[in-house]
């Protein structure tokens, strides 16, 4: 093996760079993106901006890691072109079926092997059919110093079982746990004023050994887990160990129950999606949302949160944006492993809300929903027009409701993924 333009005897990285940054470590960059997936070669800011195009390098994987930091783009000051789309479109039915709901429809959540609605004015729950109602006491109201960059709106979750489900303000200070089975608040939740116009109520159920319990936040910088039929506190704390500087978001349960994840962030400010194990949290360490040996960072973004989030599998997740901040990001997944924090695959395209039945990732932007391949980056389905929130586990549905427009009444809408050929 010969030795290469930046001297080293070694592997070629997959990109070049102009000869300014060969030997550098950490220098700012442009990315010029070839056309080849996420492939791009590296420039300076002279040669970026150069009349001439400069002379590109043939340079190792190392001066490839040292130059963009081991991927994480801290010092990338700029995309230029467009990343490669692989397509491998599969035969499918796209017949999405629609049911005629109420205008007062604000959210919907797989329950048992139904689906719940979330009505207000008064804010109560109900079957798709209306045949069941349930009023529940809770208000979306906008918190005190609330700042308008996102207004209060009411989310509904429940659990796979359909014993309980959960009424929240996202972007709000609030929220319930009601018995469906009885029709009792069983839990009154309460995460504090600070910022939480900023993100999404921390809320999801999940099974620990065969035990229902709901992770909630409790304040702005804490989130516990509580027994949904009692209200139960499982996860006291006496004493605050130290301060945590983290703003908690939406929290995603592992299929398995056995993990969360949260979309959340921190001065000054960045967005920092972390994971933790849930199981240990519950039997071991009550401060393992904080600090405990399997919590992770897994990537940070300069203000950038709220973001698609979902998991692939058991310990795989899936998050949106590609880029160092939210000035300077492209349309794709990065994908980590929690039970390590390592990023194991990137590829360009899905954007806005990520959903996923277990074998192909889904993503819902203003245009409809795209299907993915997580292993290879491919897309495989599109459906125009069809913007679905949730994923059924039990009835292998992807559903949502249209939006209220005039002259237009609303829908319930739902579509079942044909399955997957790696099933």
């Amino acid at each position: 093996m010969e030795a290469l333009p930046c001297g080293h005897v070694a592997l070629a990285g997959t990109g070049r760079m102009c000869a300014h940054l060969a030997g550098r470590e950490e220098a700012p960059f442009y990315a010029h993106l070839t056309g080849n997936g996420l492939e791009f070669d590296l420039r300076c800011p002279d040669c970026d901006t150069a009349t001439t195009p400069p002379e590109l390098l043939t340079v190792c994987e190392g001066c490839v890691s040292r130059v963009t930091a081991d991927g994480t783009l801290d010092e990338l000051l700029g995309w230029r072109g467009e990343p490669g789309v692989a397509e491998r479109l599969e035969p499918a039915d796209l017949t999405v079926r629609d049911e005629p709901v109420r205008d007062d429809v604000l959210d919907l959540a797989p329950c048992g092997s139904d689906w719940l609605l979330l009505r207000e004015n008064p804010v109560r729950l109900s079957t798709v059919d209306g045949s069941r109602e349930i009023e529940v006491p809770v208000a979306f109201d906008e918190p005190p110093g609330f700042r308008g960059q996102h207004a209060p709106r009411g989310a509904l979750h429940a659990s796979r079982s359909g014993r309980f489900a959960a009424v929240v303000t996202d972007h709000g200070q609030r929220g319930v746990v009601v018995n469906l089975h009885t029709a009792k608040v069983t839990l009154s939740m309460d995460r504090g004023t600070a910022h939480v116009e900023q993100t999404s109520f921390p809320l999801a159920f999940l099974e620990i050994g065969g035990r229902e319990v709901v992770a909630h936040g409790t304040d702005w910088n804490r989130v516990d887990l509580s027994d949904p039929e009692t209200g139960e506190p499982l996860t006291p704390r006496e004493h605050e160990r130290h301060h945590l500087d983290y703003f908690y978001g939406a929290l995603r349960a592992s299929p398995d129950g056995r993990w969360l994840a949260s979309d959340g962030w921190a001065w000054s400010p960045a967005g920092l999606p972390c994971s933790w194990n849930a199981e240990r949290w519950l039997t071991e360490n009550v401060w393992e949302s904080e600090d405990g040996p399997t919590r992770r960072w897994l990537c940070q973004r300069w203000y950038h949160w709220n973001t698609g989030m979902c998991w692939l599998g058991d310990h795989t997740l899936a998050i949106t944006g590609i880029g160092p901040d939210d000035e300077i990001m492209i349309d794709g997944v990065r994908i980590f492993d929690v039970s390590t924090g390592a990023e194991v695959r990137r590829f360009a395209g899905p954007r806005g809300r990520l959903l996923s039945d277990g074998h192909r990732l889904y993503s819902v932007d203003e245009s409809g929903s795209t299907a993915w391949d997580p292993l290879t980056g491919e897309k495989t389905l599109v459906l125009d027009g069809f913007h679905p929130s949730r994923w059924h586990p039990e009835t292998g549905e992807l559903a949502g409701v249209t939006p209220c427009r005039a002259g237009s009444p609303r829908s319930f809408r739902r579509w079942r993924p044909p399955r997957s050929s790696s099933c």
